[in-house]
C-alpha cells in the first residue's frame, strides 16, 4: 500500500516488529523455525531488518501451514547460530507482535536454550492495539487487519512477509491512537516468560451443563476449553469465565460446549478433536462478546433424601449418635433410606454429635 501521509510513532521507544513461524504451540515443547525482525524509523519505515530460517533438527509441525519441511531447514543455521544477531537487532527494542505473548514466549524459551536472554524489556501486542481502537472488522486476525488497511499480503504464515504486513498494520493503528489521544497498550517483559500455562485450575462449577453453544449465546454451566495462545493471560480468561459461571475444562469431550481458539487453521489435537465431535470452535473476541450476555442456568440441586421408618431393616451404614445419657422415653428402632443414594456421601461414615437420630438421617 502507497501512503503519503508521514506517520510519527512515539519517539519513547525504539520500534521492532517481530514474526515466528514454530512447530506448535508450546515454547517449552516446540521450537523457532523462522523469525524476521524488522527495526522501524520515526516515521514507521524499516530501517534495519534480520531475517532466517532456523533448523531446530525437529518434527516442523504442521507444515500445512507454514510450508516448512524439513528439506527446507536443512541448511539452515540454528538458532544458537544467529542468536547474537538477532540480539543486537533486539536489544533496547519494544518487540511489537501479533499476539506478542506468542512470539515472545518462543524467542524467549529459544535465547535460554542458547544460554543467554532475550534482550527485550517491553513488547506491543497489535491484536490489542486493534481491540482498543475498536476498529470495525469481524475478527483481528492478521490478514483480517491487512485487508482492513489496505496492506498488500503476499505469503500467509511467512516470518518476512507477516512481519512486513504488521509493520504496516502498526504504522496505521498507531497513527489512529494517537488522533484519539489513546495510549499504545505497551507492557513490560519482565517476569513473563511462558506464552500461557498448559493447564487451568479445575473449579467445581455451581450449574447443570446446558449442552452445546447455540446462536442464543452461552449459558451458565457450559463447558468451555481454550486451545492456543490467547491475547488475554489464560489464567486471567480462565478466572473470567467461572466467575461467569462457565465451567473451563482442560480437555475437551462429548460434553464441552465450546471451544476457544485464536487460530483454529493450526490444527491443535483440541482442534481436531472438536471438529471430529462437531463442537462449536470461536475465538477469543467472540468470547468477549458473549461473556458479557451469559444467560443464568440451571443450579445443580443436592439430591433430597426421604427418611422412612422400616422397622426391622438395618441400616447400610450405622450412624453413631454420642450423647451423655440416652432419653429413657425414645424407644430403640432402625431406619432405612429410601430414595436415590446422594453421590457426594456415598460410601462415607458419618458420625454425628448431639441432636437425635431422625434429625441426623
Amino acid at each position: 500500500m502507497t501512503d503519503t501521509h508521514t506517520t510519527t510513532l512515539p519517539r519513547d521507544h525504539r520500534w521492532v516488529v517481530v514474526d515466528v513461524e514454530t512447530s506448535g504451540l508450546r515454547p517449552n515443547a516446540h521450537r523457532v523455525l523462522s523469525v524476521a525482525a524488522l527495526v522501524l524509523d520515526a516515521d514507521g519505515m524499516v530501517e534495519r531488518e534480520f531475517s532466517t530460517l532456523v533448523n531446530p533438527d525437529c518434527d516442523p509441525g504442521p507444515v500445512h501451514v507454514h510450508n516448512l519441511t524439513r528439506e527446507r531447514l536443512a541448511g539452515a543455521p540454528r538458532f544458537e547460530d544467529i542468536s547474537r544477531d538477532l540480539a543486537d537487532i533486539l536489544d533496547g527494542g519494544t518487540l511489537v507482535a501479533h499476539n506478542a505473548t506468542f512470539d515472545y514466549g518462543f524467542l524467549d524459551a529459544e535465547f535460554r536454550r542458547a544460554g543467554t536472554s532475550l534482550p527485550v524489556q517491553h513488547r506491543l501486542c497489535t491484536m490489542a492495539l486493534s481491540r482498543r481502537l475498536e476498529l470495525d472488522v469481524p475478527n483481528f486476525r492478521l490478514a483480517t487487519l491487512a485487508q482492513h488497511w489496505k496492506v498488500q499480503q503476499l505469503q500467509e504464515h511467512d516470518a518476512y512477509d507477516d512481519a512486513r504486513v504488521l509493520s504496516e498494520v502498526f504504522r496505521h493503528s498507531a497513527a489512529l491512537a494517537d488522533s484519539l489521544q489513546l495510549p499504545l497498550p505497551v507492557v513490560n517483559c519482565r517476569g513473563r516468560r511462558a506464552a500461557y500455562p498448559d493447564s487451568v485450575p479445575r473449579v467445581a462449577c455451581d450449574w447443570q451443563n446446558p449442552g452445546r453453544l447455540t446462536d442464543a449465546g452461552l449459558v451458565q454451566g457450559m463447558k468451555v476449553v481454550v486451545s492456543g495462545s490467547t491475547t488475554t493471560p489464560r489464567l486471567t480468561l480462565a478466572s473470567r469465565m467461572t466467575v461467569a459461571g462457565l465451567d473451563v475444562m482442560n480437555q475437551v469431550s462429548r460434553q464441552t460446549s465450546v471451544l476457544v481458539c485464536n487460530d483454529p487453521i493450526v490444527q491443535t489435537g483440541k482442534v481436531r478433536k472438536a471438529m471430529a465431535l462437531d463442537i462449536p470452535i470461536i475465538d477469543e473476541p467472540q468470547l468477549e462478546e458473549l461473556l458479557a450476555r451469559v444467560r443464568p442456568g440451571v443450579p445443580k440441586v443436592a439430591t433430597v433424601i426421604d427418611v422412612v421408618p422400616q422397622p426391622g431393616m438395618p441400616l447400610e451404614t450405622p450412624i453413631v449418635i454420642e450423647q451423655s445419657a440416652a432419653p429413657a422415653e425414645i424407644p430403640a428402632r432402625t431406619w432405612a433410606l429410601a430414595g436415590q443414594k446422594p453421590k457426594l456421601w456415598s460410601g462415607r461414615r458419618v458420625l454425628l454429635l448431639g441432636g437425635n437420630h431422625l434429625d441426623g438421617c
